[in-house]
């Protein structure tokens, strides 16, 4: 029993985890559009890591569904890339904080 609830819930989580990121998405550009009103520089990393996700996600999809096969590196690569953005994200978050941060107390 256990072993088929693990099995179902891997069939079904990366279309939950595409419905989710393409909500993120719009959220996200709705976030951009009111640009001028807060730092938007570490989102914009925040957002490439979430463009990245919504990618590996479909390649995920893609490869459940059977229509080709992806080397495993290629999803390790892009999950680095992501972590990679949003070292960065916080990185720039914390140099403007640093910089400006006594305007925001």
């Amino acid at each position: 029993m256990a072993g088929q609830l693990g099995i179902a819930i891997g069939m079904v989580a990366p279309m939950y985890n595409a419905i989710l990121a393409a909500i993120c998405f719009v959220l996200f550009i709705r976030l951009f559009k009111n640009h001028d009103t807060f730092h938007s520089k570490p989102w914009k990393f925040v957002f490439y890591a979430l463009v990245l996700f919504i990618i590996e996600t479909i390649i995920t999809l893609i490869r459940q569904v059977g229509i080709f096969d992806t080397p495993r590196w290629i999803l390790a690569l892009m999950e680095m890339a992501m972590i990679l953005f949003i070292i960065n994200a916080i990185l720039v978050q914390m140099d403007h904080m640093k910089k400006f941060g006594e305007d925001y107390a």
